[in-house]
């Protein structure tokens, strides 16, 4: 449920916070200007729910003021991956997909967050250049973070962007290629120094095994 502040927040206000972010600060003044009227102000209290993982995706938020905790459901209760301030963004998946949510955002204390309804945002009549990509590789780039451990974060800190030539990329496409290419070197091994060494199967194993995972790879 969300809480409509009375106190209205300036449009140059929103401008400001939105040219700062990586989804909409490419945008024109023009288009940024008649964007921000799209968005409007919840508060929430601390210790409430935002949205929980697998609810609907309805909106997408920036936090205003504040800070947003967001979490995964885990054996035992939910993890927190990360904790949100003002200008960071989440939700924005919802622009994009018509998908159950895959976090929980809570509030972590007082917040003032703007919002903006899927609805709104699919009505808006001015092109928005280059904002759907964005969220394509910021969507991808957040479930992505999810799967795989970045030790290196911070609690404060969150992934916007994964790149090709990340290192949590090549980790999640080399898993894969790694293990068949152990298997068959493990294997042929094997088949060469003690089940059948004066037989060439483990030659014809190797010599398919590692092609495979070349190319897998």
């Amino acid at each position: 449920m969300f809480y409509t502040k009375v106190m209205q927040i300036e449009r140059a206000e929103i401008v400001n916070i939105l040219r700062k972010t990586p989804l909409f600060g490419a945008l024109d003044s023009l288009t940024l200007g008649r964007f921000a009227a799209l968005f409007r102000v919840c508060t929430f209290r601390a210790g409430e729910i935002i949205f929980d993982e697998e609810g609907e995706s309805e909106a997408m938020f920036i936090v205003f003021a504040g800070e947003v905790d967001l979490a995964v459901e885990e054996k035992g209760g939910f993890s927190t991956f990360t904790t949100l301030h003002r200008g960071d963004f989440f939700g924005e998946e919802s622009l994009l997909l018509d998908n159950p949510r895959f976090y929980q955002a809570a509030a972590a204390s007082s917040v003032t967050l703007l919002c903006l309804d899927v609805a709104r945002y699919l009505n808006f009549d001015a092109p928005l250049t280059g904002v759907e990509e964005t969220l394509e590789v910021l969507v991808r780039s957040r479930r992505l973070s999810l799967s795989l451990p970045l030790p290196w974060l911070g609690r404060d800190e969150f992934v916007h962007v994964i790149a090709r030539r990340h290192p949590a990329v090549l980790l999640s496409r080399m898993f894969g290629p790694l293990v068949l290419m152990f298997l068959s070197l493990f294997f042929s091994l094997l088949m060469l120094w003690f089940w059948l060494p004066e037989r060439p199967y483990g030659w014809i194993l190797l010599g398919v095994g590692l092609p495979v995972a070349l190319g897998w790879a």
